[in-house]
Protein backbone atom coordinates (compact mmCIF):
# COMPACT_ATOMS: atom_id res chain seq x y z
CA UNK A 1 0.00 0.00 0.00
CA UNK A 2 2.79 2.51 0.70
CA UNK A 3 4.60 1.74 -2.33
CA UNK A 4 1.59 2.90 -4.17
CA UNK A 5 0.70 5.79 -2.69
CA UNK A 6 4.91 6.94 -3.34
CA UNK A 7 4.07 5.75 -7.03
CA UNK A 8 1.00 8.07 -7.14
CA UNK A 9 2.48 10.83 -5.76
CA UNK A 10 5.47 10.65 -7.91
CA UNK A 11 3.44 10.42 -11.30
CA UNK A 12 1.03 13.48 -10.04
CA UNK A 13 4.30 15.57 -9.86
CA UNK A 14 5.55 14.21 -12.94
CA UNK A 15 2.89 15.49 -14.65
CA UNK A 16 2.48 18.56 -12.97
CA UNK A 17 5.83 19.56 -14.52
CA UNK A 18 5.40 22.81 -16.06
CA UNK A 19 6.87 23.16 -19.65
CA UNK A 20 9.84 25.60 -20.37
CA UNK A 21 9.92 27.77 -23.61
CA UNK A 22 9.75 25.86 -27.22
CA UNK A 23 13.43 26.10 -27.79
CA UNK A 24 14.47 22.49 -27.99
CA UNK A 25 18.28 21.88 -28.69
CA UNK A 26 19.20 20.49 -32.33
CA UNK A 27 21.58 21.29 -35.42
CA UNK A 28 19.34 24.05 -36.55
CA UNK A 29 19.93 27.64 -37.55
CA UNK A 30 18.05 31.58 -36.17
CA UNK A 31 18.28 34.21 -37.43
CA UNK A 32 19.25 37.35 -33.86
CA UNK A 33 20.40 40.91 -33.73
CA UNK A 34 22.62 42.05 -31.36
CA UNK A 35 21.19 45.32 -29.62
CA UNK A 36 23.96 47.96 -30.10
CA UNK A 37 25.24 50.48 -27.74
CA UNK A 38 24.54 53.90 -27.92
CA UNK A 39 21.56 54.30 -29.51
CA UNK A 40 17.41 54.28 -28.37
CA UNK A 41 15.96 50.76 -29.34
CA UNK A 42 13.10 49.37 -28.64
CA UNK A 43 10.71 46.12 -30.00
CA UNK A 44 9.43 48.55 -32.29
CA UNK A 45 12.51 49.55 -33.77
CA UNK A 46 13.99 46.54 -33.93
CA UNK A 47 10.86 45.08 -35.97
CA UNK A 48 10.87 48.21 -38.00
CA UNK A 49 14.63 47.89 -39.26
CA UNK A 50 14.75 43.97 -39.58
CA UNK A 51 10.99 42.55 -41.03
CA UNK A 52 9.76 46.35 -42.56
CA UNK A 53 7.06 46.34 -39.60
CA UNK A 54 6.62 47.97 -36.16
CA UNK A 55 3.52 46.15 -35.94
CA UNK A 56 5.59 42.59 -35.65
CA UNK A 57 6.68 43.44 -32.20
CA UNK A 58 5.42 41.50 -30.71
CA UNK A 59 7.05 38.20 -32.64
CA UNK A 60 10.38 39.45 -31.17
CA UNK A 61 9.10 39.43 -27.80
CA UNK A 62 7.39 35.62 -27.98
CA UNK A 63 10.86 34.64 -29.23
CA UNK A 64 13.13 35.96 -26.62
CA UNK A 65 11.01 36.15 -23.26
CA UNK A 66 12.70 34.47 -20.68
CA UNK A 67 15.91 33.68 -21.91
CA UNK A 68 18.69 34.64 -19.97
CA UNK A 69 20.71 37.57 -21.34
CA UNK A 70 24.43 37.56 -21.15
CA UNK A 71 24.18 40.23 -18.25
CA UNK A 72 21.78 38.22 -16.38
CA UNK A 73 18.58 39.77 -17.17
CA UNK A 74 15.92 38.19 -18.75
CA UNK A 75 13.02 40.18 -21.20
CA UNK A 76 9.91 39.63 -19.50
CA UNK A 77 7.31 42.39 -21.04
CA UNK A 78 6.99 43.98 -24.28
CA UNK A 79 7.83 47.77 -22.30
CA UNK A 80 11.21 46.53 -20.63
CA UNK A 81 14.01 48.65 -21.93
CA UNK A 82 16.47 46.74 -24.02
CA UNK A 83 20.15 46.93 -22.82
CA UNK A 84 23.00 47.36 -24.82
CA UNK A 85 24.49 43.16 -25.57
CA UNK A 86 21.18 41.86 -25.45
CA UNK A 87 20.89 38.87 -28.05
CA UNK A 88 16.84 39.29 -29.32
CA UNK A 89 15.64 36.11 -31.76
CA UNK A 90 13.77 37.18 -34.81
CA UNK A 91 11.72 35.56 -37.09
CA UNK A 92 13.21 33.45 -40.30
CA UNK A 93 11.81 36.31 -42.66
CA UNK A 94 14.31 38.72 -40.58
CA UNK A 95 16.63 40.77 -42.54
CA UNK A 96 19.03 43.44 -42.78
CA UNK A 97 22.23 45.03 -41.85
CA UNK A 98 22.19 44.29 -38.18
CA UNK A 99 20.63 40.47 -38.75
CA UNK A 100 23.00 37.07 -37.60
CA UNK A 101 22.68 34.10 -38.27
CA UNK A 102 23.17 31.85 -35.24
CA UNK A 103 23.41 27.95 -34.74
CA UNK A 104 21.43 26.09 -31.45
CA UNK A 105 23.30 25.06 -28.71
CA UNK A 106 22.75 21.59 -26.61
CA UNK A 107 21.80 23.90 -23.49
CA UNK A 108 18.48 24.86 -22.63
CA UNK A 109 16.83 26.55 -19.90
CA UNK A 110 15.05 25.26 -17.04
CA UNK A 111 12.34 27.03 -15.18
CA UNK A 112 12.82 27.25 -11.14
CA UNK A 113 9.64 25.50 -10.59
CA UNK A 114 10.06 22.79 -13.33
CA UNK A 115 13.53 22.24 -11.46
CA UNK A 116 11.91 21.87 -7.71
CA UNK A 117 9.58 19.21 -9.53
CA UNK A 118 11.85 17.24 -11.08
CA UNK A 119 14.17 17.42 -8.07
CA UNK A 120 11.05 16.56 -5.65
CA UNK A 121 10.26 13.28 -7.78
CA UNK A 122 13.65 12.22 -7.52
CA UNK A 123 13.39 12.72 -4.03
CA UNK A 124 10.51 10.74 -3.19
CA UNK A 125 11.39 8.08 -6.43
CA UNK A 126 15.02 7.63 -3.95
CA UNK A 127 12.99 7.48 -1.02
CA UNK A 128 10.37 4.72 -2.26
CA UNK A 129 14.17 2.39 -3.62
CA UNK A 130 15.03 3.10 0.39
CA UNK A 131 11.53 1.38 1.76
CA UNK A 132 11.01 -1.03 -0.65
CA UNK A 133 15.42 -1.86 -0.06
CA UNK A 134 14.42 -1.59 3.95
CA UNK A 135 11.96 -4.50 3.60
CA UNK A 136 13.68 -6.71 1.51
CA UNK A 137 17.00 -6.49 3.43
CA UNK A 138 14.82 -7.11 6.88
CA UNK A 139 13.39 -10.25 5.27
CA UNK A 140 16.45 -11.38 4.16
CA UNK A 141 17.93 -10.34 7.24
CA UNK A 142 15.23 -12.30 9.43
CA UNK A 143 15.37 -15.17 7.50
CA UNK A 144 19.34 -15.32 7.57
CA UNK A 145 19.20 -15.23 11.55
CA UNK A 146 16.57 -18.03 11.42
CA UNK A 147 18.50 -20.21 9.27
CA UNK A 148 21.47 -20.00 11.43
CA UNK A 149 19.89 -20.33 14.53
CA UNK A 150 17.67 -23.47 13.43
CA UNK A 151 20.59 -26.04 14.07
CA UNK A 152 20.58 -24.18 17.89
CA UNK A 153 16.88 -24.52 18.41
CA UNK A 154 17.10 -28.20 17.20
CA UNK A 155 20.07 -28.67 19.41
CA UNK A 156 18.03 -27.15 22.67
CA UNK A 157 14.99 -29.31 21.32
CA UNK A 158 16.41 -32.27 21.09
CA UNK A 159 18.11 -31.87 24.59
CA UNK A 160 14.85 -31.18 25.82
CA UNK A 161 12.81 -34.54 24.53
CA UNK A 162 16.33 -35.90 25.17
CA UNK A 163 15.41 -34.89 29.44
CA UNK A 164 11.83 -36.08 29.11
CA UNK A 165 12.92 -39.60 27.57
CA UNK A 166 15.46 -39.76 30.94
CA UNK A 167 12.98 -38.55 33.01
CA UNK A 168 10.62 -41.34 31.99
CA UNK A 169 13.20 -43.78 32.26
CA UNK A 170 14.02 -43.15 35.56
CA UNK A 171 10.50 -43.01 36.85
CA UNK A 172 8.54 -46.21 38.32
CA UNK A 173 5.72 -47.32 35.74
CA UNK A 174 2.43 -45.19 36.28
CA UNK A 175 0.14 -45.95 38.59
CA UNK A 176 -3.47 -46.45 38.03
CA UNK A 177 -6.82 -43.93 38.23
CA UNK A 178 -9.81 -44.25 39.86
CA UNK A 179 -11.47 -43.39 36.96
CA UNK A 180 -11.81 -46.95 35.23
CA UNK A 181 -13.88 -44.74 31.65
CA UNK A 182 -10.53 -42.40 31.63
CA UNK A 183 -8.61 -42.88 28.10
CA UNK A 184 -6.35 -40.32 29.09
CA UNK A 185 -4.83 -38.93 32.11
CA UNK A 186 -1.61 -36.28 32.53
CA UNK A 187 0.02 -36.53 36.17
CA UNK A 188 1.09 -33.16 36.64
CA UNK A 189 2.83 -31.65 39.64
CA UNK A 190 -0.07 -30.24 41.74
CA UNK A 191 -2.80 -31.88 39.74
CA UNK A 192 -4.14 -34.73 37.69
CA UNK A 193 -6.48 -34.24 34.30
CA UNK A 194 -8.20 -36.89 32.79
CA UNK A 195 -10.26 -37.41 29.52
CA UNK A 196 -13.67 -39.15 29.89
CA UNK A 197 -16.80 -39.39 27.18
CA UNK A 198 -18.44 -36.19 26.92
CA UNK A 199 -21.86 -37.19 29.08
CA UNK A 200 -20.26 -38.75 32.01
CA UNK A 201 -19.96 -36.79 35.39
CA UNK A 202 -17.28 -37.83 37.47
CA UNK A 203 -17.35 -37.15 41.59
CA UNK A 204 -15.62 -34.51 44.14
CA UNK A 205 -12.38 -33.95 43.98
CA UNK A 206 -12.82 -33.98 40.61
CA UNK A 207 -13.43 -30.73 38.71
CA UNK A 208 -14.77 -30.51 35.18
CA UNK A 209 -12.77 -28.28 32.52
CA UNK A 210 -14.56 -28.73 29.90
CA UNK A 211 -16.53 -31.40 28.08
CA UNK A 212 -14.33 -33.98 28.23
CA UNK A 213 -11.46 -32.87 30.97
CA UNK A 214 -11.83 -33.29 34.51
CA UNK A 215 -9.19 -32.08 36.81
CA UNK A 216 -7.79 -32.94 40.69
CA UNK A 217 -5.55 -30.75 42.92
CA UNK A 218 -4.30 -34.30 43.78
CA UNK A 219 -1.62 -36.95 42.55
CA UNK A 220 -2.84 -40.11 42.09
CA UNK A 221 -3.49 -42.53 44.01
CA UNK A 222 -2.13 -46.13 43.64
CA UNK A 223 -3.90 -49.45 44.22
CA UNK A 224 -7.10 -49.53 42.17
CA UNK A 225 -7.94 -52.04 39.96
CA UNK A 226 -8.44 -50.52 36.33
CA UNK A 227 -10.27 -54.06 34.83
CA UNK A 228 -9.27 -53.28 31.25
CA UNK A 229 -7.56 -50.15 31.02
CA UNK A 230 -3.51 -50.34 30.19
CA UNK A 231 -2.38 -46.85 30.14
CA UNK A 232 1.01 -45.81 28.02
CA UNK A 233 2.35 -42.51 28.97
CA UNK A 234 3.18 -40.95 25.00
CA UNK A 235 4.79 -37.62 26.02
CA UNK A 236 5.13 -34.21 27.84
CA UNK A 237 2.53 -31.53 28.00
CA UNK A 238 3.82 -27.63 27.92
CA UNK A 239 5.25 -27.95 31.90
CA UNK A 240 6.94 -31.17 31.09
CA UNK A 241 3.92 -32.96 32.93
CA UNK A 242 3.34 -36.94 31.48
CA UNK A 243 0.30 -37.51 29.48
CA UNK A 244 -0.90 -40.98 29.74
CA UNK A 245 -3.53 -42.74 27.35
CA UNK A 246 -5.33 -45.99 27.43
CA UNK A 247 -4.08 -48.44 25.09
CA UNK A 248 -7.40 -50.70 25.79
CA UNK A 249 -9.63 -48.08 23.74
CA UNK A 250 -7.52 -47.86 20.94
CA UNK A 251 -9.39 -50.93 19.57
CA UNK A 252 -7.67 -51.44 16.38
CA UNK A 253 -4.86 -49.67 14.62
CA UNK A 254 -2.55 -46.55 16.00
CA UNK A 255 -0.98 -45.09 12.94
CA UNK A 256 2.14 -43.01 13.67
CA UNK A 257 2.06 -40.34 10.51
CA UNK A 258 4.26 -37.16 9.85
CA UNK A 259 7.99 -37.09 10.32
CA UNK A 260 9.28 -40.76 9.78
CA UNK A 261 12.19 -40.81 11.92
CA UNK A 262 10.31 -39.19 14.85
CA UNK A 263 7.66 -41.31 14.11
CA UNK A 264 9.95 -44.41 14.99
CA UNK A 265 11.23 -42.55 17.96
CA UNK A 266 7.77 -42.46 19.23
CA UNK A 267 6.75 -45.92 18.29
CA UNK A 268 10.58 -47.12 20.03
CA UNK A 269 9.31 -45.14 23.11
CA UNK A 270 5.72 -46.49 23.20
CA UNK A 271 6.84 -50.06 23.14
CA UNK A 272 9.15 -49.47 26.53
CA UNK A 273 6.12 -47.74 27.82
CA UNK A 274 4.69 -51.11 27.31
CA UNK A 275 7.17 -53.32 28.33
CA UNK A 276 7.46 -51.57 31.78
CA UNK A 277 3.57 -51.67 32.31
CA UNK A 278 2.73 -54.79 30.91
CA UNK A 279 5.90 -56.94 30.92
CA UNK A 280 5.35 -60.28 29.10
CA UNK A 281 2.79 -58.98 26.62
CA UNK A 282 3.00 -60.60 23.40
CA UNK A 283 4.49 -58.56 20.30
CA UNK A 284 4.47 -59.73 16.32
CA UNK A 285 6.84 -57.83 14.26
CA UNK A 286 5.79 -57.62 10.92
CA UNK A 287 8.51 -57.37 8.13
CA UNK A 288 8.25 -54.28 5.83
CA UNK A 289 8.79 -54.13 2.55
CA UNK A 290 10.53 -50.79 2.16
CA UNK A 291 13.83 -51.99 3.89
CA UNK A 292 13.16 -50.22 7.09
CA UNK A 293 14.80 -52.18 9.80
CA UNK A 294 12.00 -53.27 12.33
CA UNK A 295 11.36 -51.38 15.21
CA UNK A 296 13.39 -52.42 18.12
CA UNK A 297 11.29 -54.41 21.13
CA UNK A 298 12.53 -54.43 24.33
CA UNK A 299 13.64 -57.30 26.17
CA UNK A 300 10.58 -57.65 28.79
CA UNK A 301 8.32 -58.20 26.16
CA UNK A 302 7.41 -61.89 24.59
CA UNK A 303 8.41 -61.23 20.34
CA UNK A 304 6.76 -63.78 18.12
CA UNK A 305 7.13 -64.70 15.14
CA UNK A 306 3.97 -63.13 12.62
CA UNK A 307 0.93 -65.72 13.00
CA UNK A 308 -1.31 -66.94 9.78
CA UNK A 309 -3.69 -64.19 9.85
CA UNK A 310 -7.27 -65.39 11.08
CA UNK A 311 -10.28 -65.80 9.18
CA UNK A 312 -11.28 -62.51 7.89
CA UNK A 313 -14.55 -61.17 8.77
CA UNK A 314 -17.62 -60.74 7.27
CA UNK A 315 -17.72 -57.75 5.28
CA UNK A 316 -19.05 -54.40 6.41
CA UNK A 317 -22.19 -52.97 4.75
CA UNK A 318 -21.36 -50.12 3.02
CA UNK A 319 -21.03 -46.88 4.05
CA UNK A 320 -19.09 -44.24 5.81
CA UNK A 321 -19.39 -45.74 9.30
CA UNK A 322 -17.01 -49.38 9.34
CA UNK A 323 -17.35 -49.75 12.78
CA UNK A 324 -16.80 -48.32 15.80
CA UNK A 325 -13.82 -48.61 18.46
CA UNK A 326 -14.71 -50.17 21.85
CA UNK A 327 -12.58 -50.60 25.33
CA UNK A 328 -11.53 -54.21 25.39
CA UNK A 329 -7.74 -55.75 26.88
CA UNK A 330 -5.21 -55.24 24.88
CA UNK A 331 -4.10 -59.13 24.11
CA UNK A 332 -1.20 -58.09 22.16
CA UNK A 333 0.56 -55.48 19.71
CA UNK A 334 1.14 -56.21 15.99
CA UNK A 335 4.13 -53.59 15.00
CA UNK A 336 4.93 -52.70 11.33
CA UNK A 337 7.83 -50.23 10.95
CA UNK A 338 6.01 -48.27 7.68
CA UNK A 339 3.42 -48.38 5.88
CA UNK A 340 1.65 -52.02 5.39
CA UNK A 341 1.78 -53.86 1.94
CA UNK A 342 -2.47 -54.28 0.61
CA UNK A 343 -1.67 -57.93 2.13
CA UNK A 344 -0.24 -56.48 5.04
CA UNK A 345 -3.22 -54.16 5.64
CA UNK A 346 -5.99 -57.16 4.83
CA UNK A 347 -3.78 -58.93 7.79
CA UNK A 348 -4.65 -55.55 10.46
CA UNK A 349 -7.81 -55.73 9.93
CA UNK A 350 -8.55 -59.31 10.98
CA UNK A 351 -6.30 -58.88 13.50
CA UNK A 352 -7.29 -55.86 15.22
CA UNK A 353 -10.35 -54.04 15.93
CA UNK A 354 -13.60 -54.64 16.98
CA UNK A 355 -14.35 -57.67 14.81
CA UNK A 356 -10.50 -59.13 14.84
CA UNK A 357 -8.92 -61.09 17.09
CA UNK A 358 -8.39 -58.85 19.80
CA UNK A 359 -4.73 -57.28 18.83
CA UNK A 360 -4.04 -53.65 18.68
CA UNK A 361 -1.63 -52.44 16.02
CA UNK A 362 1.17 -49.97 16.48
CA UNK A 363 2.13 -48.55 12.76
CA UNK A 364 4.83 -46.03 11.60
CA UNK A 365 2.94 -44.50 8.54
CA UNK A 366 -0.26 -44.62 7.40
CA UNK A 367 -1.88 -47.94 8.30
CA UNK A 368 -4.93 -47.64 6.00
CA UNK A 369 -8.36 -48.57 6.84
CA UNK A 370 -8.30 -50.48 10.29
CA UNK A 371 -7.17 -47.00 11.46
CA UNK A 372 -8.68 -45.60 14.51
CA UNK A 373 -6.65 -43.28 15.86
CA UNK A 374 -4.07 -41.44 13.71
CA UNK A 375 -1.22 -39.28 15.43
CA UNK A 376 0.98 -36.44 13.83
CA UNK A 377 4.67 -35.87 14.61
CA UNK A 378 7.08 -33.58 13.68
CA UNK A 379 10.55 -32.92 12.78
CA UNK A 380 11.03 -31.10 15.83
CA UNK A 381 9.48 -33.70 18.17
CA UNK A 382 6.08 -32.31 18.55
CA UNK A 383 2.73 -34.69 19.06
CA UNK A 384 -0.34 -33.69 17.66
CA UNK A 385 -3.50 -36.29 19.27
CA UNK A 386 -6.65 -34.76 17.65
CA UNK A 387 -8.84 -36.73 19.34
CA UNK A 388 -8.63 -35.28 22.52
CA UNK A 389 -7.12 -32.72 21.20
CA UNK A 390 -3.32 -32.21 22.75
CA UNK A 391 0.34 -31.22 22.16
CA UNK A 392 3.02 -33.12 23.46
CA UNK A 393 6.60 -33.51 23.21
CA UNK A 394 7.49 -36.76 22.16
CA UNK A 395 10.69 -38.26 24.30
CA UNK A 396 13.96 -38.94 22.56
CA UNK A 397 15.14 -42.36 23.91
CA UNK A 398 18.80 -43.66 23.30
CA UNK A 399 19.03 -45.85 20.37
CA UNK A 400 18.06 -49.63 21.34
CA UNK A 401 19.26 -52.88 19.61
CA UNK A 402 16.78 -53.79 16.59
CA UNK A 403 15.59 -57.41 16.21
CA UNK A 404 16.75 -59.61 13.37
CA UNK A 405 14.48 -60.84 10.98
CA UNK A 406 11.79 -63.47 12.08
CA UNK A 407 10.68 -66.39 9.46
CA UNK A 408 7.04 -66.20 8.66
CA UNK A 409 4.98 -69.56 10.57
CA UNK A 410 3.36 -71.29 7.63
CA UNK A 411 -0.34 -70.76 8.09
Amino acid sequence: MRMRVLMTIWLALALLLPAGPAHAAGDGTFKVVVVPAGQQVTLQSVAADTLGDPNRAGEIFELTRGEQQPDGAVLTSPGDPLRPGWILRLPDDAAGPGVRVARESSTFSLPLPAALAIVAALLIAAITAAVVARHRVRRFAVATVHRLGEPARRRRRLEQRRAIGRNFAAQPAPAPVTVPSAHAVTAGRADTTVWVSGQETLDAPWQRVDSTRWQRPVGIPAGQDLKTAFLVRVGAGPDDAPLLVDFSRLDGVLSLTGDPQVARELAANLLAEVGRTEPGLPVMVLPHDGGTPPLPVPVSLTVMPPLAAPPAPPTAPAGPVRGVAARRPVRGLVVLAGPPTPEQAAALLTWCGSAGAGWTGLVCGEAGPGTHWRWQVTADGTLEIPVLPVTLTVPALPALPALPALPALPA
